[in-house]
């Protein structure tokens, strides 16, 4: 059974939870992928944790593969270091770290993980023979200047979420059973299966309900109708955009831009930026870009070890 430094590290998160992502936390990682999760720590010579990495898998024909689990934007590794005022010194630390956690790396025949967009230093990792791509994030700033942020919004934009508001309300509510079958409801009219189950969105729910970072917000009309759902929770003084969708049979009301306007204000009230989180669809993307999100790069970094596996990917 694969284990590694798994009690050191969830010891570390726990006692350090307000300083380290949530997606770190083995809370969130226990809710998104079981106890299918081990981990890597850090000590320098005084015995203190300088970096983490936790380390999702799954087996393939009783192999291991590094991937991240759903609804997680990024992972990766996060430092526990000062920020040294020479870059040189900057570099060796962070090489000397990285170095040592691909060094102790369980066997693997597949290594898949987004980093987060704060890690910029990737050189070890392509010096072992990794590889790594750009994916997106759209992220808007300055979220508590409501006035100046609407004027940003593309023209279209702004005149759907003017008509909306005249048609639905917004509420907040903790009503996840609900919010579930109308997000359901999105992937139904793509003629998709949703991509992650009841039980899992419950299981965070209940995480990020215990530490107070979620908001579930509806949108509904006079007669009691849902038209969208949104959810979003809070982290480092960014709001993260989970999950969202629309009733399809609802959708001329525009109700889902006006409640992604809604959420940015009352996000706003804790927090000063506002994550859509990234896609590399191409109309998700559209839409968050109206929003004059400001495009952030991140991480995948990866690297195959079967021939059947990169023969798959070729």
């Amino acid at each position: 059974m694969l284990q590694l430094d798994k009690t050191d590290y969830i010891t570390f998160v726990n006692k350090n939870k307000e300083m380290i992502p949530v997606y770190f936390h083995p809370d969130w990682l226990n809710a998104v992928c079981g106890n299918n999760w081990i981990a890597l720590v850090y000590k320098n010579k005084q015995n203190i944790i300088e970096a983490i990495m936790p380390l999702p898998y799954r087996r393939f024909f009783g192999k291991i593969i590094f991937t991240m689990p759903k609804q997680t934007q990024f992972l990766g590794i996060w430092y526990n270091i000062d920020n040294f005022q020479l870059y040189y010194k900057q570099y060796s630390k962070e090489q000397e770290i990285l170095e040592a956690f691909i060094a102790r790396l369980p066997k693997f025949i597949m290594f898949q993980l987004r980093f987060s967009p704060n890690f910029v230093n990737s050189q070890p990792f392509h010096w072992q023979g990794f590889k790594q791509t750009n994916q997106y994030s759209f992220v808007l700033k300055n979220i508590k200047k409501h006035e100046l942020i609407f004027k940003s919004f593309k023209g279209n934009t702004r005149t759907s979420i003017r008509k909306a508001e005249k048609i639905v309300t917004i509420e907040e509510t903790d009503d996840i059973k609900t919010f579930y079958e109308i997000n359901s409801l999105s992937f139904k009219r793509q003629q998709m299966d949703i991509k992650y189950s009841f039980d899992l969105v419950k299981k965070v729910d209940d995480y990020l309900t215990k530490i107070d970072r979620r908001k579930i917000l509806f949108a509904k009309d006079e007669e009691g109708k849902i038209h969208a759902v949104m959810y979003m929770f809070y982290d480092q003084g960014i709001a993260y955009y989970l999950w969202g969708g629309a009733n399809p049979d609802l959708r001329s009301s525009n109700a889902q831009n006006y409640l992604l306007w809604e959420a940015i204000k009352i996000a706003s009230e804790r927090v000063d930026t506002f994550d859509f989180e990234g896609s590399m669809i191409k109309n998700v993307a559209s839409v968050y870009k109206n929003f004059n999100a400001a495009i952030v790069p991140y991480y995948k970094i990866y690297k195959t070890n079967n021939f059947l596996l990169k023969y798959r990917q070729s």
